[in-house]
């Protein structure tokens, strides 16, 4: 359907119109919607992640995911959306069970004022797991612990 749009005279036309709870906004075309899920998928493709490797998907509320889910589907990777409200023995459940060779997560996410950690909670749950990459979104600014499998998103 993206491609489809994302050719079409509905290039030009909202795809997502997003609120987030801190007051921020987005709206995303089609057109640019299928510009960032290529090169989303590009940036794993570049991580090593090829078809048939399993990538979890652990954020809060953002134009993200619906970026994220695309991307790792434009490559032929399985993925898992962990509902970012679940704690790391949860994220870390899913992982092991799916075999997951990346996390996508944000350094944290909004819910009623107060940020959740969920870098930190990646942290936590991948210990002896098969997770090789972290590709990271700079959603809250927070600071975060970093490691040598984390990367930015951007």
């Amino acid at each position: 359907m993206l491609d489809r749009h994302a050719q079409s005279w509905r290039k030009n036309k909202a795809a997502i119109v997003f609120e987030g709870e801190p007051g921020d906004s987005r709206v995303l075309t089609y057109g640019q919607l299928h510009r960032e899920v290529c090169k989303a998928a590009n940036a794993l493709t570049a991580l090593g992640i090829t078809a048939g490797d399993f990538v979890a998907i652990y954020l809060r509320w953002c134009p993200r995911p619906a970026i994220a889910m695309p991307r790792v589907r434009r490559i032929g990777a399985p993925h898992t959306v962990v509902f970012g409200g679940f704690s790391a023995e949860a994220l870390s459940d899913r992982t092991r069970t799916a075999k997951a060779k990346a996390v996508i997560t944000a350094d944290g996410g909004w819910r009623r004022g107060q940020i959740l950690p969920l870098k930190d909670n990646v942290d936590k749950a991948i210990v002896a797991t098969t997770v090789e990459h972290v590709s990271v979104l700079k959603r809250c600014g927070d600071e975060i612990a970093w490691g040598p499998r984390d990367v930015w998103w951007h």
